[in-house]
């Protein structure tokens, strides 16, 4: 294992009572040898020579992926960013390729940017230029003094040159941004290119006076923000090389889509005085001219209406919606929209509402504007539908259950005859798919990842079952060994994901912890899509709220998806264990408390692990997410506290009897996961807790991926498969507490 030496990771354990804890600060050369054996472990599965070799975690933390994938206007291109994890630098490499959409050649690599430090996103790309020549990106660099610069570039597909099209000077104070909205920033004459760029302004605080200040706002808080950053829509004239400002200061644009005539925009934006995260509840749609002389509101209703699109004829603009109503989870409904406003908005995808109900994206106009084509979350995948405008019916495009579609997007050429989108399945790494648009059938175009060829990877399958109340059939994933043999059990492990959002049949469902890896060396691990979770139907998304229960009815569900599989005599009764991040940290902790059948558990930075504090500590709009996400619509209210700390994990730790290893980022739930800790500490729980440094909710660079990869392998492996653990002197201490904790059972048996 190769680590980096910034990587310091702080570490605390906790043991049964009578036993001395430590803390300790593992720095480069103890973590290498805290985790030898671990990896050992991993290299020592390996099948003999001439045989695929298993899955290792280094294969995972190593995957390349595309995103940001764009079909040029005339379609016979696709460019792509590609993210190349550089495991032994702790870097990741962000380049952009450009393929032949006919796949007659390889993807061809056009950029050589400096690799980045920390995240595996990045922006790159804008757009391609009208003649499909070039393609318009972002370039952002830090300047002596640490001042960010940035500047937009074209750049040429043919030679790899870039020229330079705007710089800062040009931005009027303001820093480049992707723009987030439709295929091309360009207006129909290509002779416009709009393009948002980030401003920040000073706030004058409210100060109080010698007679002190008559707070008017709920929300004033003594320590408020003194600056605020505000995204403004400016057009380039490409002939003349001049900018102006399309928006000023006083709304904050997310997206906009050009008219067909490119003499307007439709943008959508939120009031600057609603703050960062306020804002996300108060979106609506303008439509503004090209020089930014006259705005007026198209779409103004509460909730979230976002994403315009003109159609062909430019009569009208589709839109995403929450039909009036602030929704939390974030569920939206398809809606169309006549430009002259004289009728209100109309809901087009109510059949989607009941066989979907979430988020939609890549909104997009069929050439002939019957129909839009709407890229949803769907029985745990993303597909692609085509809803009719005139009636609503619903038709979905694609078609292969075992894959997720278009996790970059879906991009259209031109005339609306092709397009271009990536796909991945479980263990399937994601490639380039080309297709004609009225006859899906997708052909690869890119081979990113050849030397998964040579790897056994788990399979999976979608199971489900019926939930303890009978209100509803849950479903999941099981992965399972590629060797798996009927009629043998296996240990099993819980992975509960985040959110609350829906479980997605990606490469590796989710992305926190090694699943391809330990399902290969021999683990079957079910993920559960719990109820208040999208890709089933607005009623089963708003099941939180509408049943007030954030995690005690998923809990159940998860104790009977587990009784599933023991039933079906494919999971070990005595070898369970349970892992999960933020949301599903939630679960964890709470189903742990519920029930002692979980030998082994880990923690990942769940802000529920104390949920009291932030009832009283949240402004006033976020009551609304409360009751959405909570199910407790009012945090003053004295029964709903009262629900709030029976769902609280910290305080019915005595209940506790599984060994967990918490992990936190420094700058996330760290508070909570201390808690946790010295809680079962006081009463006598193995437990260790692992700060992440330079990480918030989550940890994204390589190297303390690999890190928490490696503990979580030893850690399932000790506690369900009783192997070695990784370090020798808490194995000691383990051991002792496995000999107690027997003794405990016999006594109570």
């Amino acid at each position: 294992m190769v680590c980096s030496p910034k990587l310091i990771v702080f570490l605390a354990v906790s043991i049964s009572a009578g036993l001395t804890p430590y803390a300790a600060i593992v720095a480069q050369d103890s973590v290498r040898a805290a985790h030898s054996d671990g990896r050992q472990l991993i290299q020592n599965n390996w099948s003999p020579a001439g045989a695929k070799r298993p899955i290792s975690i280094d294969h995972q933390l190593t995957m390349r992926r595309p995103s940001q994938v764009l079909i040029s206007p005339d379609g016979k291109w696709v460019a792509f960013a590609l993210t190349t994890p550089d495991l032994g630098n702790n870097r990741y490499q962000h380049n952009t390729y450009v393929v032949p959409a006919d796949g007659s050649t390889g993807p061809r690599q056009l950029t050589y940017d400096r690799p980045q430090e920390r995240s595996s996103t990045l922006s790159l790309l804008l757009a391609w230029t009208p003649t499909s020549d070039g393609l318009i990106r972002v370039i952002r660099s830090i300047a002596t003094g640490g001042e960010a610069k940035s500047e937009l570039r074209i750049l040429n597909i043919e030679n790899g040159r870039e020229k330079r099209l705007l710089t800062d000077h040009d931005l009027q104070g303001g820093q480049l941004v992707s723009n987030g909205a439709s295929g091309s920033a360009f207006s129909s004459s290509g002779n416009q290119l709009a393009f948002l760029v980030s401003k920040t302004e000073s706030i004058v605080p409210s100060a109080p006076s010698r007679r002190g200040i008559d707070i008017q706002d709920p929300d004033w808080r003594a320590d408020s923000p003194r600056s605020r950053r505000v995204l403004q829509l400016l057009v380039m004239d490409l002939m003349s090389k001049r900018v102006h400002p399309v928006t000023d200061n006083r709304i904050n644009v997310n997206s906009f889509s050009w008219s067909p005539d490119g003499t307007r925009l439709a943008i959508e934006a939120s009031p600057v005085e609603a703050g960062t995260f306020g804002r996300s509840m108060k979106v609506d749609i303008f439509i503004v001219d090209a020089f930014g002389k006259e705005l007026r509101p198209c779409v103004q209703i509460r909730g979230r209406d976002r994403a315009p699109v003109w159609s062909p004829n430019g009569k009208h603009i589709a839109f995403a919606t929450q039909r009036g109503e602030e929704d939390w989870m974030y569920a939206e409904s398809l809606a169309v929209i006549e430009v002259d406003g004289k009728n209100p908005p109309r809901v087009i995808g109510r059949e989607l509402d009941r066989i979907a109900g979430s988020r939609i994206s890549s909104l997009r106009w069929t050439v002939d504007g019957d129909a839009i084509d709407v890229l949803t979350s769907y029985h745990l995948a993303k597909h692609l539908f085509r809803v009719r405008v005139a009636d609503g019916a619903t038709s979905r495009l694609t078609r292969e259950e075992s894959r997720s579609y278009g996790e970059a997007g879906f991009s259209y050429s031109e005339d609306g005859t092709l397009m271009a989108f990536t796909n991945e399945g479980v263990g399937v790494p994601p490639e380039v798919y080309v297709t004609p648009v009225e006859r899906m059938s997708p052909i690869a175009i890119t081979h990113l990842n050849p030397e998964w060829d040579a790897l056994s990877v788990p399979t999976s399958e979608i199971v489900k079952w019926p939930s303890r109340d009978g209100k509803w059939v849950i479903h999941g994933l099981l992965l399972k060994p590629s060797s798996f043999e009927v009629g043998r059990s296996y240990p099993i492990i819980v992975c509960n994901s985040g959110g609350p959002s829906m479980v997605i049949q990606a490469t590796n469902p989710v992305e926190h912890f090694p699943i391809l890896a330990l399902a290969e060396m021999g683990y079957l691990v079910l993920i559960p899509n719990t109820r208040g979770r999208n890709g089933f139907g607005l009623e089963f998304t708003h099941a939180i709220r509408d049943e007030r229960s954030y995690v005690t009815n998923a809990v159940e569900d998860v104790l009977t998806g587990v009784d599933a599989m023991i039933t079906s005599r494919v999971a070990d009764p005595s070898r369970i264990g349970v892992f999960g991040f933020s949301y599903g940290d939630t679960l964890t902790l709470n189903l742990i408390i519920k029930s002692d059948r979980f030998k082994a558990a880990i923690s990942g930075d769940g802000a529920g692990r104390d949920m009291l504090p932030m009832l009283t500590s949240w402004e006033t709009f976020k009551w609304s997410l409360m009751r959405d996400m909570w199910g407790i619509p009012n945090p003053y209210d004295a029964d709903n506290i009262r629900r709030a700390f029976e769902q609280t994990p910290i305080f019915h730790l005595e209940r506790v009897k599984t060994p967990v290893l918490i992990e936190s980022g420094e700058g996330g739930s760290w508070e909570g996961g201390q808690k946790l800790y010295r809680g079962l500490l006081h009463f006598g729980v193995p437990s260790e807790h692992v700060v992440y440094p330079r990480s918030t909710h989550g940890w994204d660079e390589p190297v303390l991926k690999q890190d928490s990869y490696l503990r979580h392998i030893s850690w399932f492996d000790y506690w369900l498969r009783d192997k070695p653990y990784r370090n020798s002197a808490l194995q000691t201490q383990y051991d002792r507490w496995k000999v107690k904790r027997a003794r405990e059972l016999q006594d109570l048996s």
